[in-house]
């Protein structure tokens, strides 16, 4: 069996859609959007990440 991956996704404006990224363990993906956050405290264009199961990427 396989572990469960994980990804997150950001919200956009809704001219732009929602960005899917796959990231892969929970830990990784909690890392990422940790990173995703301190990007967006300098780039407002970016919207908010929420983690997301890999079921939501099908």
């Amino acid at each position: 069996m396989t572990p469960d991956q994980w990804g997150y996704r950001v919200w956009g404006h809704p001219e732009f859609g929602t960005e899917f990224h796959h990231v892969g363990t929970i830990l990784e993906t909690l890392a990422a959007i940790d990173q995703h956050e301190l990007r967006r405290k300098d780039d407002h264009t970016l919207g908010p990440a929420t983690m997301v199961h890999e079921d939501e990427f099908l």
